[in-house]
């Protein structure tokens, strides 16, 4: 863990260690996360491009 649970932001971050599964969205793609996803936002392969990001939080019982 590089930074603890920060409950105000809802996040937490790790080392990058691992690199894990590598996976290209195209345009027109889009991914899911779901909160036990881990994932490491603004990774690029190639150039960087911009992008549109949408966080949705649903509250569960």
């Amino acid at each position: 863990m590089k930074t603890p649970y920060n409950p105000d932001k809802d996040v937490i971050f790790y080392t990058n260690d691992v690199p894990g599964v590598q996976v290209a969205v195209n345009g027109g793609e889009y991914m899911i996360f779901n909160p036990w996803d881990g994932h490491k936002p603004k990774a690029a392969a190639g150039e960087p491009m911009p992008i549109k990001k949408i966080i949705v939080k649903i509250k569960e019982n």
